[in-house]
């Protein structure tokens, strides 16, 4: 399964949408934080490098991808409407940029940080396969793993009515 953890936060700057690496939690404020993570596909077992083969097994899927908090919660409302999935919930969003600034505020936005990769690692561990391509195109998930989860998802009949 593929695993999920943030890497850094990046704050978008300007018209450009110029991308700047945020290197202290003072520089959130009043800024579009780019949440970035980092996903990682590994190989599959039967692929380990045996002791007597000669020929070494492909490397594991690693990929970045960034995503605003928006983002996060519009994925959310999209998989509730495919369904949903009971334990991914979100963490809270950050307070305004006017609320002074605290040092308890330091660790809400690392469980924040933390919060978004649990949240994404949660959808993927349980979603059903109409919505792994979703969460496919979500993570921007290398274009062999989204071209097959949107063609198990196409294979599906659709729903009965009863």
């Amino acid at each position: 399964s593929i695993s999920v953890q943030h890497v850094r936060t990046e704050r978008a700057e300007g018209e450009g949408g110029t991308k700047v690496l945020i290197t202290s939690f003072d520089d959130l404020a009043g800024a579009t934080d780019l949440y970035v993570l980092r996903c990682c596909l590994p190989r599959p077992m039967s692929l380990e490098k045996d002791a007597h083969d000669s020929v070494p097994s492909p490397p594991d899927m690693i990929w970045e991808t960034r995503r605003t908090f928006a983002q996060f919660a519009e994925l959310q409302l999209l998989l509730q409407r495919h369904g949903g999935v009971a334990s991914a919930t979100l963490p809270p969003k950050k307070p305004s940029p006017f609320m002074p600034v605290h040092s308890e505020d330091h660790e809400g936005e690392r469980e924040r940080q933390q919060g978004l990769a649990a949240f994404v690692t949660a959808c993927l561990r349980q979603c059903t396969v109409r919505q792994a391509a979703i969460l496919c195109a979500f993570i921007q998930a290398p274009t062999a793993l989204y071209t097959l989860s949107q063609s198990f998802s196409h294979n599906l009949s659709p729903p009965r009515s009863a």
